[in-house]
């Protein structure tokens, strides 16, 4: 997996740092083995331009990581060299506060900036207390964010803590007007478009998630070019008429290989997503026939995780039909006993009626047990 930047020298006096797709702190459990903080990694890449005394950033980046855009920040601010930022799409959260590291700040006439107050992924159960500690660091962050931004923009905190409240998308002129673009440029088109389920923009082929958003960018006939601001639910209500546009304006997407070749990102993403879905559907599997292991034989249950791949409900039953396969086979060979004792049965020997009571309790038992094991109870024992 690659990093989220590429750095290459222009010259012997100015370097490039290409910034596209999320930031983050540290790579994938399923990236390859390496370099795991992507912050030291940087810190190298930097270093390795050399005394360069320029350094443009070409960015389209819908944000990421806080704390690794702060610490990307950092590293700009500290180099000697002098930083054009040039916006070639979307700077939208995190990717921000990279602006307010450059000395210049340029944005295609079409791009796209957007500012709002830090998130928190929560997972688990919390009481007020906890709940208020995050509140607490998510003001310390909104703060630390703020006087980047001061810096640049030259606006109060008081102005800047609004815009963020709004979660507010800019045009490239707004975001001049607000103080962080220092210029425009008008020669360039900007392909921009969101996709069905509005989760996602795609601009210049990257594909950025505005799942954690609750306001998205929509799009006059003119790709890229931004008409106004809406929530999700009225984009989505446009989303028919939108689609018919695209396909009246372009040669519609009909097959895998030309959706890859339009979107690349996006389809890295759905890769990278459904290989995660994959990873956790199959250990879940897993852990729910080791739950009922103890009840069922050991050849079943090799078959059922490696042979013939199953889940647990259906291995729950094949042990079920097992052992009433065993049971079936008793019967029968105490009938042929019978027979060959010229259907003399012992003293104390069960009637037939008897022996079905027998049987079909046992096949209760044999439920109960394998449904009890699956939710973590007591086997029935008599």
């Amino acid at each position: 997996m690659n990093n989220f930047w590429e750095f290459r020298n222009i010259s012997e006096t100015e370097g490039e740092l290409i910034l596209y797709g999320q930031i983050a702190s540290s790579k994938p459990w399923w990236a390859d083995e390496g370099e795991g903080i992507y912050a030291n990694q940087f810190t190298k890449d930097l270093k390795a331009l050399g005394n360069i005394s320029h350094l443009v950033m070409r960015i389209n980046s819908g944000g990421g990581d806080v704390f690794a855009a702060n610490a990307i920040y950092a590293q700009l601010k500290a180099h000697p060299a002098k930083v054009t930022g040039i916006i070639e799409g979307v700077a939208a959260s995190a990717a921000t506060i990279l602006l307010a590291a450059c000395d210049i700040v340029k944005a295609w006439s079409n791009a796209t900036i957007m500012v709002h107050d830090p998130l928190a992924g929560l997972m688990g159960y919390y009481n007020k207390k906890d709940l208020e500690k995050v509140g607490d660091v998510l003001d310390t962050v909104k703060s630390s964010i703020i006087n980047g931004y001061i810096s640049k923009t030259g606006r109060t905190a008081e102005e800047l803590s609004a815009l963020m409240d709004q979660e507010k998308w800019m045009t490239a002129e707004e975001a001049m007007a607000e103080g962080f673009v220092d210029e425009i440029m008008d020669d360039v088109i900007v392909e921009a478009s969101m996709t069905k389920d509005n989760r996602f923009v795609v601009v210049n082929s990257i594909a950025h998630d505005l799942s954690g958003f609750n306001t998205r960018p929509t799009f006059t006939s003119a790709p890229g070019l931004i008409q106004s601001l809406q929530s999700p639910q009225n984009v989505a209500q446009q989303g028919s008429k939108n689609e018919n546009q695209k396909e009246s304006d372009g040669v519609p997407i009909t097959n895998i290989e030309e959706l890859k070749n339009e979107y690349p990102q996006l389809c890295n993403q759905l890769v990278e997503q459904a290989v995660k879905n994959a990873v956790e559907t199959e250990r879940n599997r897993m852990k729910e026939i080791d739950e009922i292991s103890n009840t069922v034989s050991p050849e079943l249950v090799n078959k059922a995780k490696y042979e013939e791949p199953m889940d647990a409900g259906k291995l729950a039953f094949m042990a079920l039909k097992e052992d009433a396969g065993r049971g079936e086979v008793f019967i029968q060979a105490r009938q042929q006993e019978l027979q060959n004792n010229g259907g003399v049965k012992p003293e104390n020997s069960p009637s037939d009626a008897d022996q079905k009571k027998v049987q079909e309790s046992a096949n209760i038992d044999a439920i109960a047990n394998a449904m009890n094991a699956r939710r973590g109870g007591t086997e029935l024992t008599k």
